[in-house]
């Protein structure tokens, strides 16, 4: 009885820990503290932090990562859209946007292309606000961790 016990304690803490490297979890929505969209040429960026479609675009890609089904093969990548989301804790997490899949960590997963017109909709209409900060405010804001940047700094 004692093997039999001692036996399913290294089963069970390997499981525990197999999925350690994992980088998202169901605990990473929360703590997700600004998403920076970025440009084709991933150039500049819109950041989603306190404006009222952060939490449905965080709540989108939480399901997405956690329920969603993933794809046989992992999408091409290239000319994707790009949100890097930013904790203060972790580093920051790069998520690829098609037009039908969401692809993180090589792993792609099937998504509504309605949805995924929908955030493109209202990343173009912040993009012709003129919301978007400058490559060099990305490049500042992504090296001290995805703080977010002041207007001032935005338009140098």
């Amino acid at each position: 009885m004692f093997k039999f016990l001692y036996l399913g304690l290294i089963i069970f803490t390997g499981v525990a820990f197999a999925n350690n490297s994992e980088s998202y979890n169901s605990s990473s929505a929360q703590q997700i503290e600004s998403i920076y969209w970025l440009n084709k040429n991933h150039d500049s960026a819109i950041v989603y932090a306190t404006w009222e479609n952060f939490d449905v675009l965080v709540n989108f890609i939480d399901n997405t990562l956690l329920t969603g089904t993933k794809q046989p093969q992992s999408a091409n990548t290239t000319g994707a859209e790009l949100l890097i989301l930013t904790s203060a804790n972790n580093k920051p997490l790069a998520i690829y946007l098609t037009d039908s899949s969401l692809t993180f960590d090589g792993h792609s997963y099937a998504v509504d292309p309605l949805a995924i017109t929908k955030f493109k909709a209202i990343n173009q209409r912040r993009i012709n606000k003129g919301d978007a900060i400058s490559p060099k405010a990305l490049k500042r804001a992504l090296k001290n961790g995805g703080k977010r940047v002041s207007i001032e700094e935005n338009q140098s």
